[in-house]
């Protein structure tokens, strides 16, 4: 409980003054609405999450978003996205994102890479993006280092619930990409599909605080989208 108690404390200290505005805005609209912003959010992760296995053809490197590790060890639905990852990274060379450091230090992303060398990537085509406390982070962090090694179209890996915040952040961001996701956890399990109903929410956050950070052409809440 404690541990939850932190992890809150610092997702909420980590938005600001500005995202913290946005998000009693977006509670606002969604409620003035009658749910029907919040329900268009949610079409769009549901049809996102259908999506069909991806093919790395097109793609030059490989970018696996992170998920929270459990007392420093790997749950099964990031050891599903780094799977996915593997099943592509004889191909091409892998991202692994995350930086929320456990009780004993290893972050997302080291977790990750360990996790992939151990079934026989090699380390040297594993690059770690381990400073972003979330997704926006994770892909405005990756889009530097994509750039510094001149990677220009990720094959972009997240569970099925995840893929159209992932998606619309990345299209935000600039990153021409394709999606693919492993198929645990199904959308049909309780927890996926609870997890939809959050994401809903996350993306409808995102099109408010993008609407207001251009309405008010507030240089910090740009910077961060786009």
């Amino acid at each position: 409980m404690h541990n939850i108690r932190t992890l809150s404390w610092k997702w909420l200290s980590s938005m600001g003054w500005d995202g913290l505005s946005t998000l009693l805005l977006t509670v606002a609209i969604v409620t003035m609405s009658g749910g029907l912003t919040f329900l268009f959010c949610w079409t769009i992760v549901l049809k996102l999450s259908r999506l069909p296995a991806a093919n790395e053809a097109e793609a030059d490197v490989i970018l696996v978003m992170g998920s929270r590790l459990n007392r420093g060890e790997m749950t099964r639905e990031f050891e599903a996205r780094l799977s996915e990852a593997a099943r592509h990274g004889t191909v091409c060379p892998v991202i692994v994102l995350g930086g929320m450091a456990t009780g004993g230090g290893l972050t997302e992303a080291a977790a990750g890479q360990r996790w992939l060398v151990a079934r026989g990537l090699c380390e040297k085509n594993i690059f770690l993006e381990e400073s972003s406390r979330n997704s926006l982070e994770n892909l405005a962090h990756a889009r530097i280092l994509m750039r510094s090694r001149n990677f220009r179209r990720p094959l972009l890996i997240t569970s099925r619930y995840h893929l159209a915040r992932s998606s619309i952040l990345a299209a935000g961001l600039g990153i021409s990409h394709i999606l693919s996701a492993p198929d645990h956890p199904s959308m049909r399990q309780p927890a996926a599909l609870t997890r939809s109903l959050f994401e809903a929410l996350m993306i409808n956050w995102y099109y408010v605080g993008r609407a207001v950070a251009r309405l008010t052409g507030n240089p910090g809440m740009l910077s961060r989208i786009s």
